[in-house]
């Protein structure tokens, strides 16, 4: 048989066309969500661009998600021989066999991440139309107002929720890489970079913060109005009390005048 005759490799499924037949595709796990795949092709010294191109198009083919910031997906990167192409969906990679752990650790790490973060930004993102509409009650309460205070307390749950979360992303995020460097470490931090994760934690722990200031004045001013009202309640049943007895008094003085 001539090398002509050979049968042409066949992609293993979900393996695209142009990539070497031993690529594989790997489900990483994320921590909320489906499985991220990943795609790994063994680097053999001469890919040529139309191999490239497959694994782009692979990962673009795939939802990635509205752009952060104007960011354009999918994020190509090339460091230490390996060729990565990254999207909040799926990604795929050339590199040598034995850099293929440290890529699913650093995929997986930054996909969670990544995901965590968004999830904040589009909580805080749907936030903002309630908070306009309660800006009054920052300033008071009143009878009118007693219904929406079981929501109130609901939104105010919920900022403050978003603001813990946020707090233990940012741990993540502003971890010193290992030293010395790593092939995961590395990753990590340029991936980070591109998508400019710090500057939106930065963004997204200001907007929480004036969520959280506006919420905590609405709570004051609900438990200042309830406060009040109890004091209120309070008054009135002694002056009924006060007026019941001495009511009963002049009864009673009636009665014994008239003895």
């Amino acid at each position: 048989m001539t090398a002509d005759s050979l049968p042409t490799p066949v992609p293993a499924p979900g393996i695209p066309a142009g990539v070497p037949a031993a690529s594989r595709v790997d489900m990483l796990a994320t921590a909320a969500g489906p499985p991220h795949p990943l795609l790994l092709a063994p680097r053999t010294g001469d890919e040529s661009p139309e191999a490239a191109e497959a694994l782009r198009r692979w990962v673009a083919e795939a939802p990635a998600g509205r752009p952060r910031h104007r960011i354009e997906l999918p994020i190509l990167l090339r460091l230490y021989n390996v060729d990565l192409v990254w999207s909040p969906s799926r990604s795929a990679a050339f590199a040598s066999e034995e850099r293929f752990e440290p890529l699913r650790e650093a995929i997986t790490d930054f996909t969670n991440l990544e995901a965590e973060l968004t999830e904040i930004e589009d909580a805080i993102a749907a936030a903002w139309p309630a908070y306009e509409v309660d800006l009054p009650y920052a300033y008071g309460f009143n009878d009118a107002s007693f219904s929406v205070r079981d929501a109130l307390l609901d939104r105010y749950s919920t900022v403050k929720s978003l603001q813990g979360r946020l707090a233990r992303l940012t741990k993540q995020i502003t971890h010193p890489a290992p030293q010395p460097p790593t092939l995961a470490g590395q990753i990590g931090e340029r991936l980070r970079e591109r998508l400019r994760i710090e500057e939106r934690e930065e963004a997204a722990d200001g907007e929480l913060e004036v969520l959280s200031d506006h919420y905590d004045a609405c709570g004051q001013r609900a438990s200042d109005f309830m406060i009040a009202r109890r004091e209120n309640m309070l008054s009135w049943t002694i002056i009924v009390l006060l007026a019941t007895e001495t009511l009963l008094f002049a009864i009673d003085l009636l009665s014994n005048a008239g003895t």
